[in-house]
């Protein structure tokens, strides 16, 4: 049987109508990923809408992937039933494994399963760009800790340098009034 018996007006409007869409941009993802460590606080922000964007978008690739196996499954057995009426048209006797032959060889059948794969694909893509951002969070709160740990350590330091800066004025003005009196005692001897 010739692909064109077997594909009836009812199955190439669904062929026209297959279009896979794929919503995540590679780069546009790259640069969502991206953390800026000199702007911290605007990553975090960030991160939580940017989650449920791509969260979103992981949603719609899987609706798309469950409508192709939909259409798969209603143009597989669309085809079915036109082979096995064109069977019955010309008497002759089909197996299972011939129609199941058919129905894969039909045209419209293998668009429909190469859009399904393709849908999985992109699925599988949304589900990885969620991921990311679950290690993206991670990777914020790490960084986070760091720069905290770091600001505690300034602190020290700052302290410790005031401290020390203390210390040295006390130490002038002791040596300042030791000097003093050493001159007054000096004078006094002197007199």
């Amino acid at each position: 049987m010739s692909d064109e018996t077997q594909e009836s007006e009812d199955t190439k409007p669904a062929k026209r109508r297959m279009v896979v869409k794929n919503p995540i941009h590679a780069g546009e993802l790259q640069h969502d990923l991206q953390i800026n460590e000199v702007d911290l606080t605007n990553a975090m922000m960030k991160q939580s809408s940017l989650f449920a964007h791509y969260g979103v978008l992981h949603a719609k690739a899987m609706r798309q992937v469950e409508d192709f196996k939909l259409a798969e499954q209603v143009v597989s057995a669309r085809v079915g039933r036109q082979v096995r009426d064109k069977a019955v048209s010309d008497k002759e006797k089909l197996t299972v494994d011939q129609v199941k032959a058919a129905v894969d060889d039909n045209k419209t059948v293998r668009h429909v399963r190469r859009c399904l794969n393709e849908a999985k694909q992109i699925e599988q893509q949304a589900k990885t760009a969620v991921e990311s951002f679950r290690h993206r969070r991670d990777m914020l709160i790490q960084i986070g800790l760091r720069a905290r740990e770091e600001m505690k350590g300034e602190v020290r330091i700052a302290a410790k340098k005031e401290h020390e800066n203390a210390r040295k004025s006390a130490e002038e003005r002791m040596l300042s009034r030791q000097r003093d009196r050493a001159e007054a005692d000096t004078e006094a001897e002197g007199v």
